[in-house]
Order: C-alpha cells, then sequence, then structure tokens
C-alpha cells in the first residue's frame, strides 16, 4: 500500500508541477480513497482546491487532516486560509467591476488578491481581461501566461490567449515591437530639437547681418 501511495503522490506532484490542476486532483482522490491518512495528498488536494478558489473545499479537506491526521502543516493552511475570505470578496466585487467596464477599479482590487497564492488561476484570467480591454497586450500576455503555467487546460486562460493572439500577428514579438517605437519617437523627438537649435541659430544670424548692414547704412 506504501509503494502505491507514494507512486500515486508522486505522479499527482507531477501533473501540479507541469501544469495540469485537473489530473493532480484526480490523483489525490485516487490516494485518499485508499488511505485517508495519507497527510500528502490531503495537504497537496487542499492545495489544489486553493489555487482553483475553492475556499471551502480546501479549508474541509484541510479540516479533515489537521483533526482526523493531527497533521501541523493542515493547521498552518487553515489558519492562513481564513485571511483569504476577505481576498474572495474582493475577487467577486472585481469581476462585478469588469461586468460594468470599471477596468481601474477591478485592478485595484486584483493587485491586492495577488498577494496571495489562493484564487490565484481566476485572479491572473481577471487581470489578463482587464489588461487586454485597456489595450495593454504585453501585460495580458503576462498574466495569461502565469494563469496558463498554473493549468496549462483552463479553457477561460486559453480563451483569453486565442484573443490576445488575434489582436497580435506574433505575440512574442510584441515586446520588441514596443521597444522600437519607442526608440523612433526618441529619434524623432532629438531631430525636431536639434532642427529647432539650427533654425533659432540661423535666425540669429541673419538678424545680426541684417543689424550690421543698417549699422553700415
Amino acid at each position: 500500500m506504501g509503494n502505491r501511495l507514494n507512486k500515486i503522490y508522486e505522479k499527482a506532484m507531477d501533473n501540479y508541477h507541469g501544469g495540469y490542476i485537473e489530473k493532480a486532483l484526480e490523483q489525490c482522490e485516487k490516494g485518499i480513497s485508499l488511505n485517508l491518512k495519507d497527510v500528502r495528498l490531503l495537504n497537496l488536494k487542499g492545495m489544489l482546491l486553493y489555487i482553483k478558489g475553492d475556499l471551502k473545499g480546501s479549508i474541509a479537506t484541510w479540516q479533515i487532516n489537521s483533526h482526523y491526521n493531527n497533521d501541523e502543516i493542515s493547521k498552518i493552511y487553515l489558519n492562513d486560509a481564513k485571511k483569504d475570505e476577505e481576498n474572495l470578496k474582493l475577487y467577486y466585487l472585481a469581476e462585478s467591476d469588469i461586468r460594468e467596464f470599471k477596468i481601474d477599479a477591478a485592478l485595484e482590487k486584483l493587485e491586492k488578491c495577488r498577494v496571495s497564492d489562493f484564487n490565484s488561476i481566476n485572479v491572473n484570467n481577471a487581470l489578463s481581461i482587464c489588461y487586454l480591454r485597456k489595450g495593454d497586450y504585453l501585460r495580458a500576455m503576462e498574466f495569461n501566461e502565469k494563469s496558463l503555467n498554473i493549468n496549462k487546460e483552463g479553457n477561460i486562460a486559453l480563451e483569453i490567449k486565442n484573443q490576445i493572439n488575434g489582436y497580435l500577428q506574433d505575440p512574442t514579438d510584441e515586446f520588441k515591437s514596443s521597444i522600437k517605437k519607442r526608440a523612433m519617437i526618441i529619434i524623432l523627438i532629438l531631430i525636431l530639437i536639434i532642427a529647432i537649435a539650427i533654425f533659432s541659430i540661423m535666425n540669429i544670424g541673419i538678424k545680426d547681418i541684417l543689424f550690421n548692414k543698417n549699422d553700415g547704412l
């Protein structure tokens, strides 16, 4: 039994680190059904639910581990999870802001939410949507990639990625493109400054010539 549970746990961890959250959860459920005293699988299941934003589910899982197995790590997780009730409220308010196109208000709330790992998939998706609506494709890509790194099979994140790709011909080159645009603007400003300086010098020179001629008269 011990060797079988070890293999299940290792497979669950591999899926978790590989960005396959649902497969990792399936492995956890499989192992827990065999032995409710495996603290590793219970803690991992709680963490996976926590990342997905299922606060009640993660707390319930850690409570089983804390009470049934007297696990100290679960007790720490439970104490930390109590603080995330406020983050969950903030996230729901941010969702409402997005629906009402109050993007800056939503961003302010989501920035507070992302301090914690709780609900990180949904928070990153929401941040990506906000920046997509603001036309900031680089930031939208940044948070979209964070979400997909956690959950490669997330339907919402994959849909957002398709939307971003629809706006950009080659999203991987957008950063380089923005740098080139900024460089061109700086060059144009410098050319304009030099042109004004040359014009001013020439203008002063012409005035000096005219005044000198007048003095001669």
